[in-house]
């Protein structure tokens, strides 16, 4: 193996199959895109500037994944009831997707006057003041380490920071693993400018003044995460699933939907549509208006939910895909 400087990344020469590709400098551990080949990167300067690399622990199973996705797809609108007993599993693959961790340390000092008066002469006069820590944030943050992310999970994901252990090269032989491709120190600011705004804001409102910010955060290292990938095959179409192996959290997921299902929303959509026409005409001619118009503004404001029904019933499959503001619905999985 060899490993050379070029330009601020690494030039890595696996020792197996000659082949050669470029990881960032902070990274531990490097995998051969070619053969799989897991690398301990050696050099002097890499020890200089190691960061601990994590693993999050896979606590579900391939086959829980998929026991998981599909009942989860059973409970969705126009799937078949025998969807599980019906399917078949063609195939799972886990993907490890790269994560930096950070630990954000940030504190926001409160500076003023305030009058006072003075003992014994009875003399008031405005003294300065400090507030120590009006405004804190201290926590442990994780942020995906590769965009756009190569399987579909939603950017702003609530990836965990805890539940890791050290990194085995040895997990990587049963799955995709992925190189991180973003500057840590760039995803770091970002992070940094979210904080900060909470940290004076909250010192703002503790005493008013203006607030000096200490800023001690920090990359604690990388982590790879794990996601299971599930195909499946029911009435002779393949179908995807995307299932977090850490928690079983259903991130994305594909499902046939039957015909009945398909008939049912066509003729719901325009029954949508004509039923809000004649509400509103009913409406508008209470109140003296012209019908027509009234009819035909309620109908122009049901075309969204119509159409959204006539698009999800209008082909025989179903795609659902996680939304970070609805994870409360997953209390009882995440």
């Amino acid at each position: 193996m060899s490993v050379e400087e070029a330009g601020g990344r690494y030039r890595v020469k696996c020792s197996f199959c000659g082949a050669t590709f470029y990881v960032p400098k902070h990274v531990k551990y490097a995998t051969c895109p070619y053969c799989g080949t897991t690398i301990v990167l050696e050099t002097k300067k890499s020890l200089e500037e190691e960061k601990q690399h994590f693993l999050f622990k896979t606590y579900v199973s391939g086959n829980k994944a998929y026991e998981t996705a599909l009942g989860f797809a059973e409970a969705q609108w126009g799937a078949p009831r025998r969807l599980r007993e019906e399917s078949s599993l063609t195939g799972m693959r886990i993907h490890y997707i790269p994560l930096y961790i950070y630990e954000i340390n940030i504190t926001a000092d409160c500076r003023g006057v305030k009058k006072t008066i003075m003992p014994l002469i009875f003399v008031e006069r405005y003294l300065p003041y400090t507030v120590k820590k009006a405004g804190e944030e201290v926590a442990y943050v994780s942020a995906p380490a590769v965009a756009p992310l190569p399987i579909p999970v939603p950017p702003d994901y609530g990836f965990p920071a805890r539940g890791r252990e050290y990194f085995k090269p040895s997990k990587l032989k049963q799955g995709r693993y992925y190189q991180p491709t973003l500057d840590p120190g760039r995803v770091l600011e970002r992070l940094r400018r979210r904080y900060r705004e909470k940290v004076v804001e909250e010192a703002r409102e503790a005493c008013g003044g203006e607030a000096e910010v200490r800023d001690e955060s920090r990359l604690v290292g990388l982590a790879h995460y794990p996601f299971w990938e599930i195909r499946y095959v029911y009435g002779g179409e393949t179908y995807r699933a995307i299932v977090d192996g850490a928690d079983g959290t259903v991130v994305y997921l594909e499902y046939p939907i039957t015909a009945k299902s398909r008939i049912m929303g066509v003729l719901g959509s325009g029954g949508m549509m004509l039923g809000s026409f004649i509400l509103g005409a009913g409406v508008s001619l209470i109140g003296g208006a012209h019908p027509l118009l009234g009819g035909a503004a309620a109908a122009a404001a049901s075309i969204p939910g119509a159409y959204i029904l006539m698009t999800r019933s209008g082909s025989g499959r179903g795609t659902y895909r996680f939304r970070p503001s609805e994870e409360g619905v997953f209390a009882g999985i995440r």
